[in-house]
C-alpha cells in the first residue's frame, strides 16, 4: 500500500510539473493536457453562464482572469494533492512536535507548508525517505509557483498586445468598407492609410507569435503594404487554427462593394470580386471561428460601437 501510494503520488506530481511545463515553456503552441482541459471546461462554464446578447460580455471581460487562476489552482492542487499522497504512505512520514505520527489533516497541513516554502516547524519528517520528499516538495514548490508568476505576467503582456492591435484597428474603422473610404482622398489611397496597414503586419505576426508568431496607387491599394499584412494575418489563423481555435462551418460576411462604390471608390467587377470572396472562404471561416471561440458574434462589434 505504502509503494503504492508512493508510486501514484510522484505520478501526480510528475504529470503537474510536465503540464505546467509544456505550457510555459514549450514553443510548441500547445498546452499541457491539464490546463487545456481546465481552460476549456472554465471557459465553457462561463460561456454558460453569461448567456447569450450584448451583456454577456459583462461576464465574458472576466473570463482570462477566471482560466488563469483557474489553471493555477490546478497546478497547485495537484501538487499538493501529490505529495499529500506520499506523505501518507507510512505512519511515521511525518511526526509532530512530540514525536508522536501525524493525522492525516496534518500531514495535508505539512504539505501545504512544504511546498509553500513556509518552514512553521510544528510537523516534521520522521524517516529518511519522508526527509528526501520534503526536499522535493519544497524545490517542486518553488518552481511552480515561480513558473506560475511568471507565466500570468507573460499572459497579461500577451493581452495588452492583443488588446492594442484590437484599437489600433477599430481606430482605422468600425468595419471593412469605413476603413477602406476612411483611407481613400482625392482620388487615391492616402500614405498615412498605406503606413497604418504596414505598421498592423508586425503586430499581428507578434500576436502569432505570443500564441505560440495598387498598379496605379488611384485605383487600387498599395500591394506592399496590403499583402504583408493579409499574409501575417492568414499565418496568424494558421497558427491558431487547430491548437487555440475550431474553423467554423459558415465564413465571416464579406464586406459589400456597393459601399465603396457609392463613396466614389474604384472597385473591382461584382464576378472577380465574388471569386476572391469564394477563394478566401476557408480564411474567413478560420476569422469567423476565432471570434466564436472568443464569445463574439458579427452584431457585437456594432453593439459595442453604439
Amino acid at each position: 500500500m505504502s509503494v503504492l501510494l508512493v508510486t501514484v503520488g510522484l505520478l501526480v506530481v510528475g504529470a503537474i510539473l510536465v503540464d505546467a511545463a509544456l505550457t510555459t515553456l514549450s514553443l510548441a503552441g500547445r498546452a499541457g493536457p491539464v490546463t487545456r482541459r481546465v481552460s476549456q471546461g472554465m471557459w465553457r462554464l462561463i460561456r454558460r453562464l453569461a448567456g447569450r446578447g450584448p451583456r454577456r460580455h459583462r461576464w465574458l471581460r472576466w473570463s482570462g482572469t477566471s482560466v488563469l487562476m483557474a489553471t493555477f489552482a490546478a497546478w497547485v492542487a495537484g501538487l499538493w494533492l501529490g505529495w499529500s499522497l506520499v506523505f501518507s504512505a507510512t505512519p511515521d512520514a511525518v511526526l509532530d512536535q512530540f514525536g508522536r505520527p501525524a493525522g492525516g489533516w496534518s500531514r495535508f497541513y505539512f504539505t501545504g507548508f512544504s511546498i509553500f516554502t513556509l518552514g512553521v516547524g510544528d510537523y516534521r519528517p520522521g524517516t529518511t525517505g519522508a526527509q528526501l520528499a520534503t526536499t522535493g516538495a519544497v524545490l517542486t514548490g518553488l518552481f511552480l509557483i515561480t513558473l506560475g508568476i511568471t507565466y500570468l505576467m507573460q499572459v497579461v503582456s500577451a493581452v495588452v498586445d492583443k488588446r492594442t492591435i484590437a484599437g489600433h484597428i477599430t481606430a482605422l474603422g468600425p468595419a471593412a468598407a469605413d476603413i477602406v473610404r476612411r483611407g481613400w482622398a482625392d482620388g487615391q489611397f492616402a500614405p498615412m492609410f498605406t503606413q497604418h496597414l504596414t505598421s498592423l503586419t508586425p503586430e499581428l505576426v507578434r500576436l502569432g507569435e505570443r500564441h505560440l508568431a495598387f498598379p496605379d496607387p488611384r485605383h487600387r491599394p498599395d500591394v506592399g503594404a496590403v499583402e504583408p499584412l493579409s499574409r501575417a494575418l492568414q499565418q496568424l489563423l494558421r497558427t491558431l487554427d487547430g491548437s487555440f481555435i475550431r474553423t467554423a462551418d459558415d465564413p465571416v460576411t464579406a464586406p459589400p462593394l456597393e459601399d465603396l462604390t457609392r463613396a466614389g471608390i474604384p472597385v473591382t467587377d461584382a464576378q472577380a470580386y465574388a471569386q476572391a470572396v469564394d477563394a478566401s472562404r476557408t480564411h474567413r471561416c478560420r476569422l469567423q471561428g476565432w471570434c466564436a471561440s472568443d464569445g463574439w458574434d458579427e452584431t457585437d462589434p456594432k453593439l459595442t460601437l453604439d
